[in-house]
């Protein structure tokens, strides 16, 4: 059975409407179309970002007239008119992220928000503090972490005593934005080839270890083991011979040490990302590692910056840079190559040795930086300048001839390696979803610069 609603118009109002069944057509109701149309340019100009057809959807429902809302939800059900009116609404961009489509109104006035006029907010400092002390582990975290650890190296060392193999940490657990909820990255240091490089075999062994839900991966630029341990409940990635991040986390260590600010504001954006389905390699977002290294870069771009480039061997000449060479997989550059190669690296790893020839003479606060932050890489950046690229070897924390436009993506903007110059750690992200993560920056940006906005808007989910 069809029940179509019939409507009596006067004075483009609707006066009364009924049900009738056996009707199959129905006629267009034009001025009220155009109606719905206005509110979704009113909603959609007032944030000026991407947003999905659900919630554009509740914004009219909860606008417009009760007469309309009948006509409203008819349209939207029987004839799939709201998906159609935003389909084919000229004005409207849209993208696709993960299965959901979110539409922006374009127009000449519709220009992103770049004004500077962003002013301490005390509610959101404190939240900021207070929500990071919540995240922070106890020393109690501290001690499972230890015994986790022991519990990992005495598995390995007992499987092959005579190998001197030695497991190390890195990632958060080591550069100072470890967290009460983070999982944990160890890897093995080992001197020479032998059966615990492959991880089936690593991963049987650290079964008969009893650890839970051991899971292989093999065909990951660099080959892990997921596990879970039930006695600390920690759940980790296992990696052989991945030498290179255990710099990579001595490096971002001290630039945490550095100032307080700057640790407290990237917590915040590693569970802002996380909350906001943007923290994740294998759907082709970004990894916590690359939104660290963004952040990094704007501390080091803001004027006056807020943290020195530690790679630069001039920036303290008075000071020992670390020096090592490393061997490297070639699969962080290109997941098809296969082998190893050197790598020499250098850079600062004391911050009270920095410390002593850098202060900031940067007084923001941390709501100033937050909200700046969200802005710079909301709408202030350029990214469709294809040959740049955050950098945070780079002075200024930024390199203008690293990306030559190499994937002819309209969206060239890449993360280099702090170490590894050719390798860009959001290659995995393609058009859609680096489209997607700029749009929640600049959302972000939109909330926090509201008077009355607190920080849990921003982690929650439509």
């Amino acid at each position: 059975m069809i029940i179509i609603i019939k409507f009596t118009i006067s004075n483009n109002k609707i006066v009364k409407y009924r049900e009738i069944d056996y009707i199959s057509n129905y006629i267009e109701l034009y001025p009220f179309i155009n109606e719905f149309k206005d509110y979704i340019i009113k909603y959609l100009s007032e944030y000026k970002f991407y947003d999905q057809e659900k919630n554009i959807y509740k914004y009219v429902i909860l606008n417009v007239s009760d007469e309309l809302k009948n006509f409203f939800q008819y349209y939207k059900i029987c004839c799939n008119g709201f998906k159609n009116l935003l389909s084919n609404f000229k004005n409207l961009e849209f993208h696709d992220f993960h299965k959901t489509r979110f539409y922006k109104y374009i127009s000449s006035s519709s220009e992103k928000d770049e004004t500077n006029d962003i002013t301490p907010n005390i509610n959101l400092d404190r939240e900021i503090t207070e929500t990071v002390r919540k995240m922070l582990p106890t020393d109690e975290d501290y001690n499972r972490l230890n015994i986790f650890k022991e519990r990992v190296s005495d598995i390995i060392t007992k499987k092959w005593p005579s190998k001197n193999l030695r497991v190390h940490s890195f990632g958060s657990a080591v550069n100072g934005l470890w967290s009460n909820k983070s999982d944990v990255d160890l890897c093995i240091f080992a001197d020479s080839e032998g059966e615990y490089n492959e991880v089936q075999k690593l991963a049987k062994v650290l079964r008969k270890g009893r650890m839970k839900d051991v899971t292989p991966i093999k065909n990951a630029r660099i080959p892990i083991c997921k596990f879970k341990d039930p006695k600390t409940g920690f759940n980790c990635d296992l990696s052989v011979n991945n030498r290179i991040p255990i710099n990579n986390s001595e490096l971002i260590r001290c630039y945490m040490d550095l100032d307080e600010r700057v640790r407290d504001i990237i917590m915040i954006i590693k569970k802002w990302s996380k909350c906001r389905g943007i923290n994740d390699s294998k759907n082709h977002t970004f990894c916590s590692y690359s939104y660290v290294l963004l952040c990094i870069s704007f501390f080091q771009n803001i004027n006056p910056p807020v943290l020195p480039n530690l790679q630069n061997p001039k920036a303290f000449p008075e000071l020992r840079m670390e020096k090592k060479t490393v061997d490297v997989s070639y699969k962080l550059i290109n997941k098809n190559f296969n082998g190893t190669f050197k790598l020499n690296i250098c850079y600062y790893k004391n911050y009270k040795e920095v410390s002593r020839y850098f202060k900031s003479t940067n007084d923001m606060t941390r709501s100033e930086l937050l909200i700046k932050l969200f802005q710079f890489y909301g709408c202030i950046f350029k990214y469709k300048n294809s040959n740049i690229s955050s950098s945070i070897r780079t002075d200024g924390g930024f390199d203008y001839n690293f990306n030559k436009d190499r994937n002819n993506n309209r969206i060239g903007f890449a993360v280099q390696d702090p170490f590894i110059e050719e390798r860009d750690t959001i290659s995995n992200s393609n058009v859609e979803e680096k489209t997607h993560i700029i749009n929640e920056f600049y959302r972000a940006y939109k909330i926090l610069k509201k008077k009355d906005s607190n920080l849990n808007e921003i982690f929650e989910n439509d």
